[in-house]
């Protein structure tokens, strides 16, 4: 699954900790009790620590994969958007909510729920470009890009890689933007263009290894591997 977001978002500095260190170790159920007493000692009207830390919550049932208790945390997140202005945090709570019924589509094969994760998707980009969140902005373009070839929807997958790809060029991360490119390549495999998906991630391989990028190579090289069999079952080779 392409997915950008980290966790922990968005929260003080000391809970942010806290919790990054549940996580690290996959201790869900102690990131639950911390949050959920975390939410207990914070006041009913710091609504936007209490919307950070809901959200953080829908992150932490959704990797314990209780989804529909991640869905009621960030659903009664969403009645505190509201009453803050945050840009930022508004996306970021929209992403989370993407992600989570982008996973949910994965694990139940409910094509809906795709579609789901695109609007929201969409509603944090809005967020993300009001708040100048170039990075934000830029990698949840991507995510939509990687949805849209799940749905078979090529051409979206193309417009929003392309987008994804510009929006992040003025931040100069090279592994950053290869991930976009291998997301593009991947949409046009999906096109038929197989000579221009090759020369595409063969490049994106390249940025990668140079910077010593391992973590998204992988599956860079397994797309390679894809786009030169077919190329090869184009032209009746083995």
């Amino acid at each position: 699954m392409s997915t950008t977001q980290k966790d922990s978002q968005f929260l003080p500095a000391e809970l942010k900790e806290r919790l990054s260190e549940y996580l690290r170790v996959g201790a869900v159920d102690a990131a639950r009790g911390f949050l959920k007493d975390a939410l207990a000692k914070t006041a009913s009207d710091d609504t936007e620590l209490r919307l950070r830390i809901k959200s953080n919550l829908g992150i932490v049932e959704r990797k314990a994969g209780r989804f529909y208790d991640a869905i009621q945390a960030l659903t009664e997140a969403e009645f505190l958007i509201p009453s803050t202005s945050n840009q930022l945090l508004i996306g970021n709570h929209r992403h989370t909510f993407g992600v989570l019924w982008q996973t949910i589509a994965e694990h139940e094969g409910i094509e809906e729920y795709n579609g789901r994760a695109v609007r929201l998707y969409e509603e944090a980009g809005e967020c993300y470009e009001q708040a100048g969140a170039t990075r934000e902005l830029a990698s949840t373009k991507n995510c939509i890009a990687y949805l849209s070839i799940q749905i078979g929807n090529i051409e979206d997958a193309l417009r929003y890689a392309t987008l994804a790809i510009e929006a992040a060029k003025p931040l100069g991360d090279e592994p950053l933007i290869a991930q976009f490119e291998h997301t593009r390549a991947q949409a046009l495999l999906r096109d038929g263009k197989l000579g221009e998906a090759l020369v595409i991630a063969s490049r994106a391989a390249e940025t990668l290894r140079a910077h010593r990028y391992s973590g998204v190579l992988p599956e860079v090289l397994a797309t390679i591997g894809k786009i030169t069999a077919a190329m090869r079952e184009e032209v009746g080779v083995l």
